[in-house]
């Protein structure tokens, strides 16, 4: 009876804080969850490690980072608890909007007075129910938010400008719980030591480096933040690209097919500046048939529907340009060859099929091509070389069984690394 009421009670303080957030703020923050027909309950009993100020927010993430539940924490003689509905994946939708059924939650805390977001750790699971998404469950929880001792408030991931011009931005950190002085440093184990960083001492420093015109490349700077006790590091990536220099976005590539197969790829280039961009294709020995598209907006289609004849090793070059400079990509694109089934090769049964001491066989050879024509017995054993050649034409040859016993003899026609068969019985 005690833990129904205990139940109840909690079931009536979760609906009463979900109304009441709704009705008292609206997110301002975090974007409003999708709403799909299943949902849990999710029930706050108390949030510790930060002042909760009116208008803060806090909310629920899928794995792959999706708000799938959110809620303004008023605060007033009702709140806390706060609670709010984590909403499962809407399947009527083609995007992936919330929770899955088994998905681990986690809280993500929104600080007005900060402006930050901040992660909000489970200290004590007070139903006992683990922290992974059933829908129309319950989960009540007593979570704990602490900004982290140092961390970076401005720094990008990335730069990147054409070789010749000037490289400068800021890095900026901050200390949560040591306010006294903070120090940054800068190392790198390939910039130039024209490249240069200054400390501002205030938890701020400014990088500065006028690249030159033959500093294309790739660069790593590692910047340290460090307050007197801790330190956190950050590394940016810089780029330096060659002035207009194209690229490819998605290169050509060896490629393998069969005979009678289709060689189909999409190339695509790109130049930082914009530059209109044309790709050209050649070969000195890939057939006719073969064509090469250019859209003329970097990207181009490669297409060739092969033969049977077509086996061997082909070169194709493709050249992205933007009129000035001249990208060169070469490849090679091998056909193999496979078992002919029928034709072009026609290679016949015996005439007559059975035999007595002798049997004609015929094939046919469309092209001129090394061939040649081998008798096996029943266990797969060569016993004569009937017939070889090279030009083309009909063929019939004699296949004379005196010198062995009855039964079935196998022929093999042999093209290159194409093989056909046929058979016939002597009787005797």
């Amino acid at each position: 009876m005690i833990k129904f009421l205990k139940i109840f009670t909690i079931i009536a303080l979760f609906s009463l804080s979900v109304v009441s957030s709704y009705a008292l703020g609206q997110l301002k923050h975090f974007p409003n969850p999708h709403r799909s027909s299943v949902n849990m309950s999710i029930l706050m009993q108390e949030i510790s490690g930060i002042d909760v100020a009116d208008s803060s927010e806090i909310a629920v993430l899928t794995p792959d980072g999706i708000v799938a539940g959110a809620t303004v924490l008023i605060i007033d003689d009702r709140h806390p608890p706060w609670g709010m509905a984590a909403w499962t994946d809407d399947k009527t939708t083609d995007e992936l909007d919330g929770f899955e059924t088994g998905d681990t939650i986690r809280f993500l805390f929104w600080d007005p007075i900060s402006q930050r977001e901040i992660p909000a750790i489970i200290t004590n699971l007070v139903n006992g129910v683990e922290p992974y998404f059933i829908g129309d469950g319950l989960l009540v929880v007593k979570l704990n938010v602490e900004p982290p001792e140092l961390e970076w408030t401005e720094i990008p991931e990335e730069v990147i400008v054409n070789a010749g011009e000037l490289i400068t931005f800021t890095v900026r950190g901050e200390s949560h719980l040591y306010l006294d002085e903070l120090t940054l440093s800068y190392s790198s184990d390939n910039l130039p030591p024209q490249a240069t960083f200054t400390d501002s001492g205030d938890g701020s420093g400014v990088f500065n480096w006028q690249t030159a015109v033959t500093d294309s490349g790739s660069y790593q700077a590692l910047f340290i933040l460090f307050n007197g006790t801790l330190e956190i590091h950050a590394t940016v990536q810089i780029r330096v690209v060659a002035p207009s220099s194209p690229e490819w976005i998605v290169p050509p590539q060896d490629t393998e097919g069969e005979e009678r197969g289709r060689i189909h790829f999409r190339i695509e280039g790109t130049d930082i500046n914009d530059d209109n961009l044309t790709i050209e294709y050649w070969s000195p020995n890939i057939p006719f048939p073969a064509t090469f598209t250019d859209s003329g907006d970097g990207i181009g289609v490669f297409n060739w529907q092969t033969t049977i004849f077509d086996a061997g090793i082909y070169t194709a070059e493709f050249t992205l340009s933007d009129g000035i400079y001249n990208l060169i990509t070469t490849i090679e694109i091998t056909i193999t060859e496979g078992i002919i089934t029928g034709d072009p090769y026609e290679l016949s049964s015996p005439v007559p099929n059975p035999f007595n001491s002798s049997a004609s066989v015929h094939y046919k050879m469309p092209v001129d091509k090394e061939h040649r024509l081998i008798a096996f017995d029943s266990s797969g054993r060569k016993i004569r070389l009937i017939s070889e050649g090279y030009k083309q034409g009909e063929y019939n040859v004699q296949f004379n069984s005196d010198d062995f016993s009855s039964g079935l003899y196998i022929f093999m026609l042999e093209v290159g690394l194409k093989k056909q068969y046929s058979s016939g019985i002597a009787l005797k």
